[in-house]
């Protein structure tokens, strides 16, 4: 073949047939893409080629899906220990606190084997690596640590934790590392699209809902529309938003962090990334918060600005953008999604914010010309107010793409 007279190995030509393919996905495509192959080092043209075939199906699936409607629980609504309510089951539905749960959106005639033996293996591998690395097991125990004292993740009660394999899902999960992230640089990652016995996954079985949010260009080109740039985020947002109980047997996991334990049943209390309808689940929440809120400039935010957890918005003047971050994070609160990592394109305004709510806390840096942060995974300088793209090529890279420009090759 041409690419292989070319001297490139078979693989070399996979990762560039892969990187080719991703950039004409669409972005919510790209972005589960990535979830898929989180940990791999050079993703294969086969593993692309299965991901795309799953992802037809699932939105073949959700054509018809509607959205599900918003119930708020009220005093007279019979609830269960947990604060769910039971009278409308198959809804979301806002809790009494302002938090949303749901429930997962599972395809009709699914069906779901055993999970279990897969998790065990996968632990068992996970435990050996971690064995060889007390460095990174400290890390990986102390974010799994966070989740139980944050109540996102509880331990089974050992009467419930032998049920039928179709009602529960094991999760086996590993580890990704997010060297430019100031607050998690490790992200333990959950494998939804791991195989049961009958040869369907989790994500398999789940509709992964329509898209609620704007896509990925028209909110950075609105960003650039006002004097003022504001940029900021939802801490934890997927694990803002509950489970009903029912879904959170689908979210167990295998887990010890000494191995002379016994290892240990728990499960997800709240919705998590790399399951199928975590993206819309959260953005569907988002979006009913701007439908309940009776302030414009809230309600135009929250449905345009928006990307996910990311919020790229602007403001006229020193007035208004000051009005926005305090009345966004009003409302926001109000429904358990805290918004943090301020940053302006006004150093002054982000210097009368909280540090807790800074992106950065220090004001010498807040003030630099060379301050920069991601945007949206662009490179963005806010003190300039101007994007950056960096050329990431190696000189032989570049090497190929000139000596292939040069020739006409017919590709058989």
């Amino acid at each position: 073949m041409a690419l292989t007279g070319l001297g490139l190995k078979i693989d070399q030509c996979d990762l560039i047939w892969v990187h080719v393919l991703a950039k004409k996905l669409d972005s919510e495509t790209r972005r589960q893409w990535e979830l898929s192959c989180a940990g791999s080092d050079m993703p294969k043209i086969k593993q692309m080629k299965k991901f795309l075939e799953e992802r037809s199906r699932a939105l073949e699936a959700t054509k018809d899906l509607q959205l599900p409607s918003i119930h708020r629980k009220n005093h007279q609504g019979s609830s269960d220990q947990s604060g769910n309510s039971k009278k409308d089951d198959k809804e979301t539905t806002i809790l009494q606190n302002g938090r949303f749960t749901v429930q997962l959106p599972f395809k009709p005639n699914s069906q779901l084997g055993d999970s279990l033996a897969q998790a065990k293996r996968r632990f068992n591998y996970l435990e050996r690596r971690l064995e060889q690395n007390p460095e990174l097991k400290d890390r990986y125990t102390a974010f799994i640590d966070e989740f139980l004292d944050m109540g996102h993740m509880e331990y089974i009660p050992p009467g419930e934790i032998e049920k039928p394999v179709d009602s529960v899902y094991y999760l086996p999960h590993h580890c990704v590392f997010k060297e430019d992230s100031t607050t998690t640089k490790l992200r333990v990652v959950f494998d939804g699209s791991a195989t049961t016995s009958t040869g369907q996954s989790l994500n398999d079985t789940l509709m992964v809902g329509p898209t609620v949010q704007d896509d990925l260009y028209s909110i950075i080109m609105r960003f650039r529309f006002y004097p003022i740039a504001l940029s900021a985020d939802i801490a934890k947002m997927y694990r803002q938003v509950a489970l009903e109980d029912k879904s959170k047997d689908f979210h167990r996991i295998l887990w010890r962090s000494n191995k002379s334990d016994e290892i240990k049943h728990l499960r997800m209390t709240r919705v998590t990334y790399g399951i199928a309808s975590s993206a819309f689940h959260s953005t569907r929440c988002l979006n009913e918060v701007a439908n309940q809120s009776k302030n414009p400039m809230i309600k135009e935010s929250l449905k345009n600005c928006f990307y996910v957890d990311d919020f790229l918005g602007g403001a006229n003047d020193k007035h208004e953008a000051k009005k926005l971050i305090s009345d966004l994070c009003e409302e926001l609160n109000s429904y358990e999604f805290p918004l943090r990592k301020w940053t302006l394109s006004n150093a002054k305004i982000i210097e009368g914010l909280p540090e807790h709510l800074r992106e950065k806390s220090d004001v010498l840096e807040l003030f630099s010309d060379e301050y920069k942060i991601k945007a949206l995974g662009v490179s963005w300088k806010p003190n300039k107010d101007i994007f950056l793209f960096f050329n990431c090529l190696t000189r032989a890279e570049t090497a190929y793409k000139e000596d292939y420009s040069v020739h006409n090759l017919k590709i058989v």
